[in-house]
């Protein structure tokens, strides 16, 4: 399962998998609501530039985060 990585910033690393046409989304460190909204949008650019079957969504390094659902 190589990945290729397509973003890597501070709060958020997106790497996709050609063989099995998946993107894996790694969040790091800490999100407000304007660092979450940014980051959905850096998801959406590579979606739209790598369609893919399925997202693995990794947010365990999240150390702290403002968004309420």
């Amino acid at each position: 399962m190589p990945l290729c990585p397509l973003v890597d910033t501070p709060g958020l690393s997106i790497s996709y998998d050609f063989d099995n046409q998946w993107q894996y989304v790694e969040w790091k460190g800490e999100h407000d609501p304007a660092s979450s909204w940014a980051a959905c949008a850096l998801m959406l650019d590579t979606l739209r530039a790598f369609p893919c079957a399925r997202i693995l969504n990794d947010n365990s390094g999240i150390t702290r985060t403002t968004m309420q659902l």
